[in-house]
Order: structure tokens, then C-alpha cells, then sequence
């Protein structure tokens, strides 16, 4: 039985063209969300020039290694895609088993902050970065059972993102942004930014990470 396309509105390529011009003197990394259902969020960031993040770690700007996938609700994971029938969960053990297969994660970027959980679990991962709740949360610390501590981090909604409509103008509630600071290729510190609706901008605490020695 044929299928029809899902018909993509403007308004995504609006968004994403908005995004791609507030960061486009950056190196720029992304992952695809589970409401990005078919190829044309990551197609659109990909002719960007931004790097879709998927199974493979690959060398991060601050030189340690940054991982990251889509979420599996609605994108796929790379190659798993073709496999049918795996929870949320079997999913992240998978994801677990890429971190720990090699070199230590300095950064492990989600969707939802909760498909790194094995992997902080496990204690590969210095910093998982998410988003999914619009409720900005963390850092909290996760004691792997190697002994590693990695921390957990969620970012709060950019404003619109809550919506199903380009706004196009002044945010309808509050918009954060997530900023990460890295020191010897690894994530010291993490603190939010928060404008407000009344034009007002909030700067949330530096918080730094208490990691332990790569020895």
C-alpha cells in the first residue's frame, strides 16, 4: 500500500533557517527530536552544514569526544532503524554499549536526557546534555558503577519550542538556553540563560562539575 509523504510546512524550514542563523559562525551538532518524524529536519540541518550526530563518537571542537542520536520514538537510531520491536530502554543499553566501547564520552547529546541513563549507569559518560520536558534540570551527579561520576543535564524550552506554531516575534514564555563550559576536553561547568517575556534577561549560577580524574 503506498504511502503519502508528510506534507512539511514552512514553518519548520522558518525555525530551522532561525536557528542556523544565531549560531552560524559555530561549529554546529544536532540531534532530531520525537516529534521530527520523516528525514526533513535532519535532511534540512544537514544541507546547513550542520553535523547529525548518530552511533559514532566524533571529535568535538573542545577535542573530546561528543556522541549523540536521534530519539528512536520517531527518527530512528542509524542502523537500528531496521530493527523493529525495541523499547525505549533496549535502546539506550545499546547506546551504552557504543559509550563505553572506547574512549571516554565527554559529552552525550539526547533528545531525552533519560537514553543516557545506562550509560551513566555504567559510568562512561562525563556529561549527558537533554531536552524533551521544556523544564530546565540539573546538573545532577550519577555515580557509575565503575566508580566514574558523569552528571545529567536538562535544558529548558526556547521560548516558542512549547508551541506548534512559528511565532515569528517576541517569545510567549519564558526561552532558555544551556551553556556548557569545557577545560583539558572535558565538561567543567554548566550554567542557564533564561529571557523572560517581559524582554528581561536571567542568568542562572555557574555550576561546576565535580568529575574525577581520567586516572
Amino acid at each position: 500500500m503506498a504511502t503519502t509523504p508528510r506534507q512539511v510546512s514552512p514553518r519548520e524550514a522558518f525555525s530551522l533557517d532561525s536557528l542556523d542563523r544565531a549560531f552560524d559562525d559555530l561549529d554546529r551538532f544536532a540531534v532530531a527530536g520525537n516529534h521530527d518524524h520523516g528525514p526533513f529536519v535532519t535532511d534540512y540541518l544537514k544541507d546547513l552544514g550542520w553535523t547529525m550526530l548518530g552511533e559514532t563518537p566524533v571529535e568535538a571542537p573542545w577535542g573530546g569526544l561528543l556522541l549523540g542520536v536521534d530519539d528512536p520514538r520517531s527518527s530512528g537510531l542509524g542502523n537500528w532503524r531496521d530493527e523493529t520491536g525495541l523499547s525505549f530502554t533496549e535502546v539506550g543499553e545499546r547506546l551504552a554499549d557504543v559509550a563505553c566501547d572506547g574512549d571516554r564520552i565527554s559529552t552525550l547529546l539526547v533528545h531525552d536526557a533519560n537514553l543516557g541513563r545506562e550509560a551513566l549507569d555504567r559510568g562512561c559518560v562525563d556529561l549527558v546534555i537533554g531536552g524533551h520536558t521544556h523544564v530546565q534540570s540539573g546538573p545532577d551527579p550519577v555515580l557509575g558503577s565503575n566508580a566514574r561520576v558523569g552528571y545529567r543535564f536538562t535544558n529548558g524550552t526556547t521560548g516558542g519550542a512549547a508551541y506548534a506554531i512559528a511565532i515569528g516575534s517576541k517569545p510567549r514564555r519564558d526561552a532558555d538556553v544551556a551553556l556548557v563550559t569545557y577545560r583539558d576536553e572535558r565538561p567543567v561547568g554548566t550554567q542557564w540563560v533564561r529571557l523572560r517575556t517581559d524582554g528581561v534577561f536571567v542568568v542562572g549560577p555557574y555550576v561546576e562539575l565535580a568529575l574525577d580524574d581520567e586516572e
